[in-house]
């Protein structure tokens, strides 16, 4: 019987499982905070960086305060879909 640290049978297969979730968690976190930068954070940069006249460089912007950035992506994303919806109904009431 494979031994491992002095665990055998079913400790063992417990111990590996265990240490498998620890890691998997670990990815999982790295991997949406990266995407919650990528998605979020970099496009409301891009627009605050737009809108104030380039007058900062984009690294100055991006450093903000996360939520800055975050914000103005979520309020782009809902106006979009508030005039997407706006549209779609009109459309519909028409045919």
């Amino acid at each position: 019987m494979q031994e491992h640290r002095g665990l055998t049978g079913n400790k063992l297969s417990y111990a590996l499982l265990t240490q498998y979730i620890c890691h998997m968690t670990f990815l999982l976190e790295l991997l949406s905070e990266f995407v919650f930068v990528i998605v979020f954070q970099y496009p409301g940069a891009l627009i605050r960086w737009l809108i104030a006249g380039r007058k900062r460089t984009f690294k100055e912007v991006l450093s903000d305060p996360f939520y800055w950035n975050v914000s103005v992506t979520v309020l782009l994303v809902g106006i979009i879909f508030f005039l997407l919806g706006g549209l779609w109904l009109n459309k519909e009431g028409e045919g």
